[in-house]
């Protein structure tokens, strides 16, 4: 069974988000949650793309205690099977700390680790989207004001919570520009 199929039928359809259609393409539109207008369009997104709300479908905070922030996590994970692509997303509208962005992507990291080792042990899928590429997106200052869209990217690939791309006030932005 193809990797996103599993994942969809693992997944509830509450924590999913619909893809769009964007004139002869795709694309998603992310909201901050309990932020008013804090809103991102991600355009020509594939097709193919699973894209999950982390941040309203799971709450840990029953299990784990909330200390060194083991409790947070990210916004959205956008997975492409055609890409080979995992995208860790988080919106703010303001401008916090770093360190705080990077325990929110470490926090759904781990979701995506869980979702391996269920689909692992109980669906007898060995290696599932095991070989996907990760990225690590923080998006800041979304919708404040209509301010130039700046890109801070380490001069690394951003494949690891600590060297997140940082993308400042954008409204829209292409998928190509946050998944090379």
């Amino acid at each position: 069974m193809p990797d996103i199929t599993l994942l969809k039928a693992m997944l509830k359809d509450t924590a999913q988000i619909a893809l769009q259609d964007h004139y002869a393409r795709k694309k998603v539109v992310l909201i901050e949650h309990d932020t008013e207008g804090s809103v991102l369009e991600i355009h020509n997104i594939p097709a193919d793309s699973l894209v999950i709300d982390v941040d309203a479908s799971l709450d840990i905070r029953n299990l784990i205690n909330t200390t060194n922030g083991a409790c947070k996590r990210a916004d959205y994970l956008i997975i492409s099977q055609e890409k080979r692509l995992v995208l860790f997303i988080e919106m703010k509208k303001g401008n916090p700390k770093t360190s705080d962005i990077i325990k929110q992507l470490k926090g759904s990291l781990c979701v995506f680790k869980y979702c391996q080792a269920i689909a692992g042990q109980f669906f007898d899928t060995e290696n599932f989207l095991a070989d996907y590429n990760m990225r690590f997106i923080a998006f800041k200052n979304v919708n404040l004001t209509k301010n130039k869209t700046k890109i801070d990217k380490a001069r690394q690939t951003h494949n690891t919570p600590e060297t997140l791309m940082k993308i400042s006030w954008a409204k829209t932005i292409q998928f190509n520009k946050i998944a090379a």
